[in-house]
């Protein structure tokens, strides 16, 4: 029985460590993203996946066309460069959100935050680049109350 146990231990455990993110955690990280703008893809590149790849860098180039916020000072027309790792979720996932891959062309709203040497990089993870939807958060069941003692 012992052996059991110890097995589906072995087996929950990784699982365990990749668990869904609340969408109330997405949008307090986009409400904490120094950059909240909106953005048109003008290129997109990602690195080359060869046979069986998890992961795939990314780099897009937008520009600014909405600024919410901006900690950094960007403006309407600016010219922005994004970094980031795009996971490639195998089969069964279940974990978080990854961020999606841009696309050449699209207009998106992005929350960013700057990393001095290396530029933009997403600040929301998966929701990075789209606005997490508002019944979504509203669908949370909030924490009990604690009863009051006599």
């Amino acid at each position: 029985m012992r052996w059991l146990t110890a097995l589906l231990v072995l087996v929950a455990a990784p699982m365990s460590a990749h668990a869904e993110i609340e969408p109330k955690y997405y949008a307090e990280m986009q409400a904490g993203a120094p950059e909240a703008v909106t953005v048109k893809v003008t290129e997109v590149d990602t690195s080359v996946c060869v046979l069986w790849c998890s992961k795939q860098s990314v780099t897009a180039k937008a520009v600014v066309t909405a600024v919410e916020r901006s900690a950094n000072g960007l403006k309407v027309g600016d010219a922005i460069t994004i970094h980031y790792t795009h996971l490639i979720p195998s089969g069964g996932w279940a974990g978080p959100r990854p961020i999606p891959v841009l696309k050449e062309g699209e207009t998106t709203v992005a929350f960013l935050r700057l990393n001095k040497r290396m530029g933009y990089h997403p600040a929301a993870r998966g929701y990075s680049f789209e606005r997490v939807a508002a019944e979504r958060v509203a669908r949370e069941v909030p924490a009990p109350e604690p009863a009051e003692r006599p």
